[in-house]
C-alpha cells in the first residue's frame, strides 16, 4: 500500500529513520476516525508492512506509542498492544521523530502532545511547552 496516497491522514511515529533522502525506517501510523494501524519499514521509500490491524477506531485524545527494544517492535493505543511485539531486523539504529499526513481531510489528522525518548535523548512538547534533554 501507499501511505502517501492522495487522501491518506495519518499521525504517527519515525524511528532508526536515515538520512531525509532515500527515506528508510520504521513508520508507526494510526488513522483518526477510521480502523486502520500499521507498522511499516521503508527502504529507500518503499514501504513494506511488518504488522496491521483494522478493528481498531483511533479517536481524537487517543494515545499512540512506538516502542524499538532490539529486533521488537510494538505499537501501543492507550497503553494497549495492538501490533506486535513484531521482530524486524533490518535496522539498528537511527533517527526518531513524528509523521503527520493530512490528505484532504485536515480534521481527521490530530496531534497534540509528544514525547520522544531515544538512547539518552528525550524530547516531550506538551501544551505548547517544549522539554528536551541530551543525555
Amino acid at each position: 500500500h501507499d501511505p502517501q496516497g492522495a487522501n491518506a491522514q495519518m499521525t504517527g511515529v519515525l524511528a532508526r529513520y536515515g538520512a531525509p533522502t532515500p527515506r528508510t525506517g520504521y513508520e508507526f501510523r494510526a488513522k483518526k476516525n477510521t480502523v486502520e494501524s500499521i507498522i511499516d519499514y521503508r527502504s529507500a521509500g518503499v514501504s513494506t508492512t511488518v504488522a496491521s490491524e483494522t478493528a481498531t477506531t483511533w479517536l481524537a485524545g487517543d494515545v499512540l506509542l512506538a516502542t524499538v527494544v532490539g529486533t521488537s517492535l510494538t505499537l501501543r493505543r492507550n497503553g494497549t498492544a495492538l501490533l506486535g511485539p513484531s521482530t524486524e531486523a533490518s535496522l539498528s539504529s537511527g533517527r526518531v521523530g513524528i509523521i503527520i499526513r493530512d490528505g484532504t481531510t485536515l480534521a481527521n489528522t490530530e496531534l497534540n502532545d509528544f514525547t520522544i525518548i531515544a538512547g539518552g535523548a528525550f524530547l516531550s512538547h506538551t501544551r505548547n511547552r517544549l522539554v528536551s534533554v541530551l543525555a
